[in-house]
């Protein structure tokens, strides 16, 4: 039961054209940046919100307290990088 839970979370996420990486468990989703930002921040952020969901739906605890985001860039893409309110 908990190997077809798992399958069916990840394909939950590739659903949404997202890449991950899963170490025990913990998964880590994360995609490209490309300028406009906001279908990367959609992806992210409706991958994430149907995690949410099926988590409920299936007893689980996504806890978004222990849920944190990352950006990696140049230092001149970090300085004109506006935020969704969601973020910041």
């Amino acid at each position: 039961m908990v190997t077809v839970l798992h399958l069916t979370s990840l394909c939950l996420i590739a659903s949404h054209g997202v890449e991950y990486h899963q170490y025990a468990d913990d998964i880590q989703i994360f995609t490209r940046m490309m300028v406009p930002f906001a279908s990367a921040f959609d992806s992210l952020q409706g991958c994430v919100e149907s995690l949410q969901y099926w988590f409920s739906d299936n007893g689980l605890l996504f806890n978004p307290n222990k849920s944190a985001v990352a950006y990696f860039g140049t230092s001149r893409r970090l300085q004109c990088t506006k935020w969704p309110s969601a973020i910041s």
